[in-house]
């Protein structure tokens, strides 16, 4: 799990117990070294996590509240480093302006190998 050293768990902790329509699926906290996992399908003990990643693309509309809650949501994690951010164009369209935005949402997931 050594990729999951570059999320600070400490900056996830103002997240802690969250849940959203927003996330891939049901969350778990603590998940892994404080890290939300996504919620397993099968009953635990879980001993090994591995990494999930969703890519997620949007053309946001920032005079549309909805549109800027949820942008501001997405650049808020992205800030923190819980997810990443990897394309940003902004644009004005008459009075509106638009934000398309490429990110990947990052989670742990359990996995129960038998050995």
């Amino acid at each position: 799990m050594s990729e999951l050293r570059y999320v600070s768990a400490a900056r996830l902790k103002k997240y802690f117990g969250e849940q959203s329509e927003w996330h891939d699926g049901e969350l778990v906290w603590p998940g892994y070294n404080g890290v939300p996992a996504l919620k397993a399908e099968s009953e635990g003990p879980f001993t090994q996590y591995t990494i999930y990643s969703f890519f997620h693309s949007k053309l946001f509309d920032l005079s549309d509240p909805k549109d800027h809650e949820y942008y501001c949501w997405v650049r808020d994690r992205i800030a923190n480093n819980w997810f990443l951010g990897h394309r940003l164009e902004l644009k004005w369209e008459n009075d509106k302006l638009l934000a398309y935005l490429e990110w990947t949402q990052c989670y742990v997931m359990p996995v129960n190998y038998e050995m």
